[in-house]
């Protein structure tokens, strides 16, 4: 309605919505939204100096929730499908930064990691597509993760 409407929207009440959707396991409607908010230019998974049809591919997903993290790695694997070819060796950076403590209660609640969206992030790639997609943590900053474009 407020996309139709051009309501404000602010980032949190979209990223409540968007970890609503992801948290009941509704994972198909929360993707459709995020596509619909990135497309309006409400919301924004590439970092500055990215570009999704040549690279460099540098997510930034500081402040993202769980829900917002998910949407933003499968719509961004999706963009970089669509554009094809990929020079060998190419990667895709994911910077997920270190858990805010106020938003510490939407990533999880029963962990002292301050790391969580990392993890999770790991987690989509090898649930959520097929086949599994690998990942690695980069060795000395664990907010940020590196996928090797060749197995996409």
């Amino acid at each position: 309605w407020g996309l139709r409407k051009g309501a404000y929207l602010p980032q949190g009440v979209l990223g409540d919505c968007l970890h609503l959707l992801y948290s009941e396991g509704r994972t198909d409607s929360s993707l459709q939204l995020y596509g619909e908010l990135h497309e309006a230019g409400l919301l924004e998974h590439w970092a500055a100096g990215s570009d999704p049809q040549r690279g460099p591919w540098v997510l930034d997903l500081h402040r993202f929730n769980r829900g917002m993290a998910s949407a933003a790695i499968q719509r961004a694997i999706r963009q970089i499908k669509s554009a094809g070819e990929r020079p060998p060796g190419s990667r895709l950076v994911v910077i997920t930064g270190r858990n805010e403590p106020r938003r510490r209660h939407v990533t999880d609640s029963r962990s002292g990691d301050s790391y969580l969206l990392s993890g999770e992030i790991q987690r989509v790639l090898i649930e959520d597509f097929l086949p599994p997609i690998g990942s690695s943590t980069v060795v000395g900053n664990p907010g940020r993760l590196y996928i090797d474009l060749a197995h996409i």
